[in-house]
């Protein structure tokens, strides 16, 4: 089975957060990070991915549902965008550590 696109976000995208949507799909204020351009969101069965872009750089967070636990997407959604982050910001200080001054 293959992922499923179920949601995107800009991350200049300032309208309300529907409260019948999973987090973050109608925008908001916990996505105005400076400098990221869009969060796009999968789900295939229990994973949810989360693909950050900004610029050249694309970072991947990936959140998986244990077979013991019962699935809630907007848990999914906030894990996997907390893990893409977390990928971004290692990479940006790789390729700052990288560089020659």
């Amino acid at each position: 089975m293959s992922q499923i696109l179920i949601g995107t976000v800009k991350a200049h995208d300032k309208t309300e957060i529907s409260s019948d949507m999973p987090y973050p799909f109608k925008g908001g204020e916990r996505v105005k990070d400076k400098g990221i351009d869009t969060f796009k969101y999968y789900q295939n069965r229990n994973t949810i991915t989360c693909i950050l872009t900004f610029e050249d750089i694309k970072a991947i967070g990936i959140a998986k549902c244990s077979p013991k636990d019962k699935f809630n997407l907007s848990h999914g959604v906030k894990l996997s965008e907390m893990r893409a982050k977390q990928d971004f910001y290692r990479i940006l200080a790789k390729e700052q550590a990288n560089k020659k001054y």
